[in-house]
């Protein structure tokens, strides 16, 4: 049952028009429990807008899919399904989830160094349309397996060397002269991506290809493009909008654009009651029930900051006005100097414990993002020994998890 409270309050930061207040259960600002809304028009109004953008750059008949990782919620992938051509795993806990909590014939591509042995040997059984290979130690431990491929490239420049085929596993790849690869894949970074950044790629991309044609069955381009969240990219036409963008003859042959954040984060809200608020001599410090423990993404975008986060604060369920309150670090629970989602903005002067503080965006890797659920790892065991020489399994049950859920052993 839908309950939520009134969305009139006072005005959000940083200027942005936006609703002044978030739209919340009743029932959860009844409760204690920290909790995350998932808004299903902010999550549509986002697919729309990233389809508007990519148009810009892109040749006609490009496909959208959704990176699961980014928030693997079940109504979350309900909800997006009519709004995407498919999805992107990036383990086998979450190629499991898509194959039991959407229709059979759902699109999905894997991508990600998470490929273990069981995810290989389970592939005939799940279907992926392309499976984008990171390293040629996964070249190698697919074998013969006919699921198409792709080959996934570490574009110079970008961060996270763990991610696709180095200029020297290139090397190692073209002693064995593979063949059939149906594209290459590429990943701008988070938030990274810009024309010049997009050209870059392209570039890299068509020099693998005009170096090694005999590898590739098909030369388009499958793309993770690190774009941000719309807000932002209405925000900066000067770094987003594609009229100084000049594609080859023909428009760039990107076919296939990954998108986790950019369609999930604008989409939520997080909220959690207060435990103090305190005055120390670095000014006043409100700590909160929760924290990075339930937000493994930290608030701020490493890109542009604070600029479209925005708080509310409520009493129960009545809005309370920070407009002419005083700054605040907000801070989770644990006891680490890290944990703080925001500082410097303004709380109400009357804030106290058991408020609620309310905080936006917050779609992705927010709880699926701790670390017990992202990508559904492989569990861990435990064991003790006894004096006397033998061993006893001490292996707690693990935390219930979407994965789990959705897709049990």
């Amino acid at each position: 049952m839908a309950e939520a409270t009134s969305e009139t309050g006072s005005e959000t930061m940083h200027g942005a028009a936006r609703e002044a207040t978030p739209a919340l259960p009743a029932r959860a600002l009844r409760g204690e429990r920290p909790f995350f809304v998932y808004n299903e028009a902010e999550l549509i109004a986002a697919v729309a807008a990233a389809r508007a953008f990519w148009s810009g750059y892109s040749r006609p008949g490009f496909r959208l899919y959704y990176s699961v990782k980014s928030n693997p919620q079940p109504r979350l992938l309900q909800a997006l399904r009519p709004h995407v051509d498919g999805f992107d795993v990036s383990s086998l806990a979450e190629a499991r989830l898509i194959r039991n909590a959407l229709p059979a014939a759902t699109r999905m591509t894997w991508s990600g160094p998470a490929k273990t042995p069981r995810a290989l040997r389970e592939l005939p059984a799940l279907r992926p349309e392309a499976l984008h290979l990171d390293s040629f130690d996964e070249w190698l431990a697919l074998g013969n397996d006919p699921t198409p491929r792709t080959l996934r490239l570490n574009l110079d420049g970008v961060p996270g060397h763990k991610l696709g085929f180095s200029r020297r596993e290139l090397a190692r790849l073209a002693a064995r002269a593979p063949t059939g690869f149906i594209g290459l894949h590429a990943y701008l970074g988070r938030e990274s991506f810009s024309r010049e950044a997009f050209a870059a790629a392209l570039a890299q991309a068509r020099d693998v290809v005009l170096r090694h044609p005999d590898w590739f069955a098909e030369d388009g381009i499958f793309l993770g493009a690190g774009l941000p969240i719309r807000e932002a990219v209405a925000a900066h036409p000067d770094i987003f909008a594609p009229d100084a963008f000049a594609p080859e003859p023909g428009g760039a042959r990107v076919v296939h654009l990954e998108c986790g954040r950019g369609l999930v984060q604008s989409c939520g809200s997080y909220a959690a009651r207060v435990l103090s608020v305190k005055s120390t001599p670095e000014g006043r410090s409100v700590i909160i029930d929760g924290g990075l423990q339930h937000m493994a993404s930290h608030l701020l975008s490493p890109r542009f900051g604070k600029e479209s986060v925005r708080l509310a604060f409520f009493r129960g369920a009545e809005p309370l006005d920070a407009a002419a309150g005083e700054p605040a670090r907000i801070n989770g629970s644990l006891s680490l100097w890290h944990d703080v989602m925001i500082e410097g903005e303004p709380a109400p002067k009357d804030l106290k414990r058991g408020d609620w503080v309310a905080m936006s965006p917050t779609g992705a890797y927010g709880w699926t993002a701790a670390s017990n659920q992202f990508l559904g790892p492989t569990p861990v065991s435990e064991y003790f020994r006894r004096v006397d020489g033998g061993f006893e399994d001490v292996t707690p049950p693990h935390l219930l998890s979407y994965h789990q859920a959705a897709a049990p052993e």
